[in-house]
């Protein structure tokens, strides 16, 4: 429900027939349009509306006593779904953007109305073929599960999921971005329970959040509440030697002492000095709040305290981002080297959740990018965290589209590597090698899968590939290929060295956008 619109505006009349007096209720859109409609007929078209809006309406009368129900839609989509469900000429949705067709399903799905729901999902359909990832991502914005699954068949035909993220992805979470992704890359082939709008449920229920230490502190002089409402007894001493931020903080809240005198004035007597200090002292201390929650805080005092040495190692990604956060924000620095290493080790075993809990925050951009950087030593495909159910797909997109790059990259200068090399180090024909070596073409065969080889574990990881050009000649030891009149071999072997090294070089130019 929106706010009542101010006394100075007076609702405009909606078209006919949407206006006549003789209706019995009221409703009254976002821009001020009244729309004066029968509720016998709202009553089987939009049965929400009637049953469970109406009944709560508080006593707002309008013309002649008709109650005024106020919705959030604006005037144009109002007048839509009302002229679908009166008896009269149903208006056409062929001139109205995609856009304006979400505006219209999100309204028909909120009230329950069963006649503009289908219709609009028909226009929809009629426009799949212009549109059908924008169309799958309406569907999914929309909770239609069957439009969706529609549109993800359409997609099949696409060489690939290119969009325009901000326009298409809007609304959309990461963890439905992602089930089209895969849906695309198993060309369908997914499970019967699979579905686009809903990721998959949670085994358990999640509590609340509990701090992580309890801070018998004793002669406390401050306390520091948490976002959920946990008090922290610290010293304020403590406090303002770690985080500057905090101190001003403090002392922002510290009215003035009556004996700090002010420009142009004399100090009080030491007399009157000790008075104030005494009705000081029987206040209460000083309560901080912060931003955060209790684990946060509570983490950041541990750290301030030495209290618990193991205290970030059983934190989660996010709670270690928003660790981080704050202690920039705060101007911790002291606490800055411990938070930092445990972040390396953690993007590095979670890169995939840690770099969504590190994108949505910016004091950790270059938190991010570090986790990125690690997604490039695992599998992006089939990768999925339950966080990606509450990130916006467009965050998602711009890791898969640096992590696409980079794959590109290696795959194409591993691809243009040639098989043969030059005439100058062609293999003379009457080489002689006392070794028992296979014959040549034994060895081609084998730099071809070995080549084949590293272009496929591109897919899997790109940063992978740039690892292994250490292992080349161990490679061909194993597969007695290797001796010294063999320098064929060597020249393929150095090129191929370079060309993973090449990669590892290329890969750190490739840009991330955040």
């Amino acid at each position: 429900m929106k706010p009542a619109p101010s006394p100075t505006d007076s609702p405009r009349s909606a078209p006919a027939p949407l206006d006549k007096h003789a209706a019995d209720l009221v409703l009254r859109s976002r821009d001020n349009v009244d729309f004066r409609v029968r509720s016998q007929i709202l009553s089987v078209e939009a049965p929400s509306v009637i049953h469970t809006m109406l009944p709560s309406l508080q006593s707002n009368k309008g013309h002649k006593n008709a109650p005024v129900l106020e919705v959030d839609e604006k005037s144009d989509t109002l007048e839509t779904l009302l002229r679908i469900c009166y008896p009269i000429r149903n208006p056409s949705l062929d001139d109205m953007s995609l856009k304006d067709l979400e505006a219209g399903l999100l309204a028909a799905v909120k009230y329950d109305m069963e006649l503009p729901v289908s219709m609009f999902v028909s226009e929809l359909l009629r426009r799949a073929e212009d549109a059908p990832i924008a169309i799958w991502a309406l569907a999914c914005k929309t909770g239609q599960e069957d439009l969706a699954c529609k549109m993800a068949e359409r997609t099949l035909a696409l060489e690939s999921l290119a969009c325009d993220p901000a326009a298409d992805l809007a609304g959309v979470t990461a963890g439905q971005y992602y089930r089209l992704r895969e849906f695309w890359r198993l060309r369908g082939k997914v499970d019967k329970k699979f579905r686009f709008c809903e990721g998959p449920h949670s085994n358990g229920l999640v509590g609340p959040v509990q701090p992580p230490i309890s801070l018998a502190a004793t002669q406390w002089d401050l306390g520091i509440r948490s976002s959920d409402g946990v008090v922290y007894n610290v010293h304020e001493s403590v406090i303002c030697m770690i985080s500057s931020e905090l101190q001003s903080k403090i002392k922002a809240l510290r009215p003035r002492n009556e004996s700090d005198p002010l420009p142009g004035q004399k100090k009080k007597s030491e007399n009157n000095k000790k008075s104030s200090k005494k009705g000081a002292s029987d206040d209460a201390p000083l309560i901080l709040e912060l931003e955060e929650d209790c684990e946060v805080v509570g983490i950041l005092l541990a750290l301030c305290y030495r209290l618990r040495p193991d205290v970030l190692s059983t934190v989660q990604p996010t709670t270690l981002a928003a660790t981080i956060a704050a202690a920039r924000k705060y101007c911790m620095r002291s606490l800055l080297p411990d938070l930092q290493a445990e972040w390396t080790t953690v993007s590095r075993e979670e890169p995939l959740c840690s770099y969504l809990a590190a994108a949505a925050n910016r004091w950790l951009t270059d938190c991010a990018a570090e986790a990125a950087r690690e997604m490039l030593n695992v599998q992006l495909d089939g990768c999925y965290d339950s966080e990606m159910e509450t990130t916006p797909a467009v965050r998602y997109n711009r890791l898969v589209s640096y992590y696409e790059s980079c794959r590109n990259v290696a795959k194409e200068l591993l691809v243009a590597l040639p098989l043969e090399p030059s005439d100058a180090q062609k293999t003379p024909s009457d080489r002689k090698c006392t070794s028992r070596l296979p014959p040549p073409q034994a060895e081609a065969l084998w730099f071809k899968e070995t080549l084949q080889r590293y272009a496929a574990a591109a897919d899997k990881g790109p940063s992978r590939v740039a690892s292994t050009c250490d292992t080349i000649y161990e490679s061909a030891t194993e597969a007695e290929l290797w001796c010294p009149s063999c320098q064929h071999l060597a020249a393929k072997l150095n090129h191929l060295s370079r060309t993973l090294k090449e990669v590892r070089t290329k890969i750190l130019d490739v840009p991330l956008f955040l």
